[in-house]
């Protein structure tokens, strides 16, 4: 699409990127007529690397503000619109037609895009709708220290927000990229300070609880995010997301009494936000309350991938409900029912490692070919190949069932 850009920057702060950059840059540098990239004192090779692959480099002093670095790339867009992203991010090239359109016939000032996190091990996601993508104006600018938003400004412009289906692919979340960077750390400290500038703002609060959690700190979690839903209209669009968070906190305490309370009280209030269905089944199916687990992961699966809220767990109104039924049915004694749940889970998320570990310990001392036989019904043979190839640690019984003549 070299040949039809759109009037549109990406504007990018870095540091010390040059491990990412190239894939961020590479990822839009097709669409956009502008690539802004202020830089907050380089060491490696960020700066050079930025300027090869054709961006705009502005060097600026570090000021322990990322809405204030963030602004000054904003200052330097020349294009009517700009897709914010990070050295860390990539734009999913799947998604870059209905970027154009939202650009070339847009139905709203500003786009909240899907922030699509790696996570973990690297295989499991969480989704953020985050504002990357909005009009440019003088008045339209960023607040906050760190976690930093632009929504309140564009409403603030007399400007409307509308979600928009379009991926950023995040790697900055994965266990060795926040250790290598401190970035717990160096959050902790940033939130700390905006809290204490703004005592009453529940979202500081939250965003506390999410690193301290992180850190391991869980007590001090618990604490956070109370003072945070303390402060929060239910109805606010952050109050559901709090209450997932409290609940994950209760549950790294294995306060599982205090994890149901937040669960039921969360569904009353929130009962289409398919991730408190999810949680809640977690913890009756760690409680061995193995009907009413059922039924939350049931319900997870009627309401499908929730919509319209802030955040979210990948999964969890498709195959991750599924997977929870399958150990569900193996704890009743029903192992039929659990490898058909499992095998239902593989037609959603063929990839998951763990899905296919649980294949492999239900069906042990099946013969290859009769689990080849079961897999063939849920995957094509095309699809059965990729996963060979793709998956490294494969369970070797899995593998041979996958590359029999059997299917």
């Amino acid at each position: 699409m070299a040949s039809e850009r759109l009037p549109l920057a990406a504007a990018m702060i870095v540091r010390d990127e040059e491990a990412t950059l190239a894939c961020a840059i590479q990822s839009v540098a097709p669409v956009v007529s502008q690539l802004v990239v202020v830089d907050t004192g380089s060491r490696d090779g960020t700066v050079e690397l930025a300027r090869s692959l054709g961006a705009e480099v502005h060097a600026i002093r570090w000021t322990d503000n990322f809405a204030a670095a963030r602004n000054e790339a904003l200052a330097r867009v020349g294009q009517p619109w700009v897709l914010v992203l990070d050295a860390d991010e990539e734009l999913v090239a799947d998604d870059v037609p209905t970027l154009a359109r939202a650009v070339a016939s847009p139905f709203a000032s500003g786009y909240n895009l899907r922030v699509v996190s790696l996570v973990g091990s690297g295989r499991e996601f969480t989704d953020a709708r985050v504002t990357r993508l909005f009009r440019v104006g003088p008045t339209i600018r960023y607040r906050g220290r760190v976690h930093e938003q632009v929504a309140d400004s564009l409403i603030a412009a007399g400007g409307s927000l509308a979600s928009l289906d379009v991926r950023l692919l995040h790697t900055g979340y994965l266990p060795a990229v926040m250790t290598a960077k401190h970035k717990q750390e160096r959050n902790l400290a940033l939130l700390s300070r905006a809290a204490g500038e703004e005592p009453d703002q529940p979202y500081w609060q939250f965003q506390l609880g999410q690193t301290l959690l992180a850190l391991g700190r869980v007590d001090e979690a618990r604490t956070a995010y109370a003072a945070s839903a303390s402060r929060l209209a239910p109805t606010a669009p952050l109050a559901p997301v709090v209450v997932a968070s409290a609940i994950r906190a209760a549950v790294a305490a294995e306060d599982w009494a205090a994890a149901e309370g937040l669960a039921r009280a969360g569904v009353a209030t929130h009962p289409s936000y398919t991730d408190l269905y999810w949680l809640w089944g977690l913890v009756l199916l760690q409680r061995d309350r193995l009907d009413a687990a059922r039924t939350c992961f049931e319900r997870c699966l009627a309401l499908g991938p929730p919509r319209g809220y802030l955040q979210s767990e990948l999964g969890v109104g498709t195959y991750l409900p599924k997977v929870a039924l399958a150990e569900v049915a193996q704890k009743a004694g029903h192992g039929d029912q659990a490898l058909a749940w499992l095998l239902s889970a593989l037609r959603d998320q063929p990839g998951r490692l763990a899905t296919w570990m649980m294949v492999d310990a239900l069906t042990a001392g099946t013969p290859p070919e009769v689990l080849a036989q079961h897999l063939g019904l849920v995957l094509s043979a095309t699809l059965r190949q990729q996963i060979v190839s793709d998956l490294e640690d494969l369970p070797p019984r899995c593998r041979a069932a996958l590359t029999t003549s059997a299917v």
